[in-house]
């Protein structure tokens, strides 16, 4: 029996979590469980989980990792999709659930979940990921999917090719666009320009994606956001494609004009960002090895306003 854990039921675990729980509900090899909030764990367990897609409307009854079973379970695969600072707890919740085979796998944002998952699991292994996905939380356990992007990416650092290849089945299987990636370092940074950027310039513009490429002034600040960012990870020695900058732009373009981020809709409903592992991080990294980077600078210190002033 495969076992995997997906570490919260929002935006991103819901849907993929919630596509292969649908598929492998009545499977004698497979087992979906998800870890989630109180709240989300009590609708889940009363009215289910419910999928609203550009593929279908779905209503899925999940199984839920609870104090009446969690010592019974150990995971092989451990999926976090909780935000960044989430993270730490996330993985605390399931502790009891891991064994020396266990796979750990984040479906966050940022360049630096390995780093944080090895501090506070140092015996585990650890793949890196990606995903591209837009969609939004309704409410607790009702997820909305509007784009046309629902992507991951995933890869081992430690080349486990027979289990990727496994993982990258029990994805495909679930109607999931899943592929196992050599290059996942690079696939992750070509991931970090697109939501770094845009989580950046929509929070502080407070404009959609649609609006911003809409708006030849906006644009054109965007753009050296962008640029800023490649010259990072020039800088750091990361490969990215060569049309990395023109990849970003035709991803955005295929969007709906009203899509923004998710650090944008934290922003604009007073909730805690990932700021500091989207946006703030850019700029250490910068600092730490001597590049400028003034608009992501002045926009970093802009928004660390908007979030004191949320505060008071």
């Amino acid at each position: 029996m495969t076992r995997i854990g997906f570490i919260g039921a929002g935006a991103v675990g819901g849907y993929f979590g919630g596509l292969m729980a649908m598929h492998y509900a009545k499977s004698d090899e497979v087992e979906i469980y998800f870890v989630c909030r109180k709240e989300t764990e009590q609708q889940i367990a009363k009215h289910g989980l419910r999928l609203d897609t550009t593929h279908g409307n779905y209503h899925i009854a999940p199984l839920l990792l609870s104090s009446s079973n969690s010592q019974d379970i150990i995971f092989d695969y451990v999926i976090c999709c909780t935000k960044s600072y989430d993270l730490e707890s996330g993985l605390i919740s399931v502790s009891s659930n891991l064994a020396n085979n266990t796979i750990i796998i984040p479906f966050q944002n940022g360049v630096n979940s390995y780093e944080k998952i090895k501090a506070i699991l140092p015996g585990i292994e650890i793949w890196d990921a990606c995903v591209y996905i837009v969609s939004r939380i309704i409410e607790p356990a009702y997820i909305k999917e509007t784009g046309e992007i629902q992507s991951i990416y995933f890869g081992s650092r430690n080349e486990d090719s027979s289990r990727l290849k496994s993982l990258e089945q029990l994805f495909v299987n679930a109607g999931i666009k899943a592929q196992k990636s050599d290059q996942i370092i690079s696939t992750i940074w070509e991931k970090f320009l697109f939501i770094s950027s845009i989580a950046t310039a929509t929070s502080c513009f407070d404009k959609s994606i649609g609006e911003i490429l809409s708006d030849e002034q906006y644009k054109s600040v965007f753009h050296h956001l962008l640029m800023e960012l490649k010259s990072l990870a020039d800088a750091k020695k990361i490969p990215l494609r060569k049309d990395i900058i023109e990849s970003v732009y035709s991803k955005m373009s295929k969007l709906p004009f009203e899509a923004s981020s998710s650090m944008h809709h934290d922003f604009r409903n007073h909730r805690q960002t990932e700021l500091e592992s989207l946006t703030g991080y850019v700029v250490r990294m910068a600092d730490d090895i001597g590049l400028t980077v003034p608009v992501y600078r002045e926009f970093y210190l802009n928004l660390l306003n908007k979030t004191v002033e949320k505060q008071l």
